[in-house]
């Protein structure tokens, strides 16, 4: 986890549809370096209380954008650069996008690679706790109402055999570290490789090829190889790409 961002210890009424939640209650930089976030194959719920940050892919200077207002960020397949503007305040929450869907339905697979504000989700719950957190006069009063929301909330969608499927084949993907193939998971579980794909694109928004290739880059980034040549990430082009976002 970033060193900007801080870990919060998951409530227990969060626990059966969050994978994780972090906060920021940033003060202006100084000359603080962007985080380095992996693809990591979850969905996340940003919600800016005051401020903002900027993002923009790895080595893609001219492609950076600034977010402030509350956003659903789906999957992402590149390595993103992070950098709050002057102060900031937010909170995120990280879920699993099998578990997601069940909860909002489709937005997570519509988000693929993108920022979807929420205030333009026109999901009625979700519309309802983003404006309820905006009135929160501290991160602390947001994640009471966060909590407050989801021990209340039930998931409006069952889990049908395809979810189930999909969820058990993401699974393996992710116990295996991405090194797997569609032919061995759908074997796993007495499938075929195209009906695999399918459902994968119906429930996450992405193949399960590019899934398997998200996890294994993450992977590779927390147990980074001696050999640098068999890493997705080099450390002499990362530092290159950081000076140029501190000029920017």
């Amino acid at each position: 986890m970033s060193r900007q961002f801080h870990n919060v210890k998951t409530m227990a009424s969060l626990k059966e549809n969050v994978v994780a939640v972090w906060s920021a209650d940033l003060k202006q930089p100084h000359r603080i370096t962007p985080d380095l976030l992996v693809p990591d194959g979850y969905i996340q719920l940003v919600f800016i209380l005051s401020g903002s940050y900027k993002r923009r892919k790895l080595s893609a200077n001219h492609d950076s954008f600034v977010l402030n207002q509350s956003v659903i960020i789906g999957i992402q397949d590149k390595v993103i650069l992070s950098q709050n503007i002057g102060e900031l305040k937010s909170i995120g929450l990280q879920f699993d996008p099998l578990q997601f869907y069940l909860l909002f339905g489709d937005l997570g697979v519509m988000a693929r690679n993108t920022h979807k504000p929420i205030s333009r989700s026109k999901q009625s719950e979700l519309l309802k706790l983003n404006e309820t957190i905006s009135k929160a006069g501290s991160t602390l009063e947001a994640l009471q109402v966060i909590e407050t929301f989801f021990t209340n909330y039930q998931p409006k969608i069952k889990g049908c055999e395809p979810w189930h499927l999909t969820k058990n084949s993401l699974e393996c993907i992710r116990n295996k570290k991405g090194s797997t193939s569609i032919e061995k998971i759908a074997k796993s579980i007495n499938t075929n490789a195209r009906t695999l794909y399918t459902h994968f694109n119906d429930f996450i928004g992405f193949g399960p090829e590019e899934m398997i290739e998200i996890i294994k880059t993450n992977s590779t980034y927390s147990e980074p190889s001696i050999n640098e040549s068999s890493s997705s990430l080099s450390i002499k082009n990362l530092f290159e790409d950081m000076k140029e976002s501190e000029k920017g």
